[in-house]
């Protein structure tokens, strides 16, 4: 008896585990992700212009100087964009000796190009920059990735500008298109 009980309790063990090995379960679910738009961009760098009394010398009035450094701007983006600049003001601000004639020196004297990789189509590059107004100005647009260019700036200082420091805010915008 003790081996009959051995034989079946072998045979339901075997049959137990016979439907063990033939049940399947099977679960399906769903991943869902939101990517977040990057669009983002930073402007490092200054641009430093060297000026020279002795380029008037020739009996020109008015001379067009180049930065003799140019800030850099990179770019990030995971979708397609545009990058503008505007002056934030019509003229200069000045500060010096002369304030007392209100000197005032016009936004436009300040013209902005760009140079950058070949994926950018640049509107206003090095030879075809851009005279600053208060309107924004596209200089270039982009497709995904991460990439940089160089600003390039170029100077008109003339006779009629009184001595002293003059600045100018510049903003730059970078939109999704």
């Amino acid at each position: 008896m003790f081996r009959k009980l051995s034989i079946a309790a072998a045979v339901f063990m075997l049959v137990l585990t016979a439907g063990f090995a033939d049940a399947q379960t099977s679960v399906t679910t769903t991943v869902t992700v939101n990517i977040p738009e990057v669009l983002r961009f930073e402007v490092s760098g200054s641009a430093d212009f060297v000026l020279d009394p002795t380029s008037f010398d020739g009996g020109a009035t008015s001379v067009v100087v180049d930065a003799s450094t140019t800030p850099t701007v990179s770019v990030t983006a995971n979708r397609n964009w545009q990058l503008s600049v505007q002056a934030d003001a019509a003229n200069w601000s000045y500060s010096g000796a002369h304030a007392v004639q209100s000197p005032t020196k016009d936004a436009a004297d300040l013209a902005v190009g760009l140079t950058g990789p070949g994926s950018w189509a640049i509107a206003h590059g090095v030879a075809s920059k851009w005279a600053l107004g208060t309107s924004s100005e596209p200089l270039a647009t982009g497709g995904r990735g991460r990439t940089s260019g160089a600003i390039a700036y170029s100077l008109t200082h003339n006779l009629a500008d009184w001595p002293g420091d003059y600045s100018l805010s510049v903003t730059y915008t970078l939109a999704g298109n």
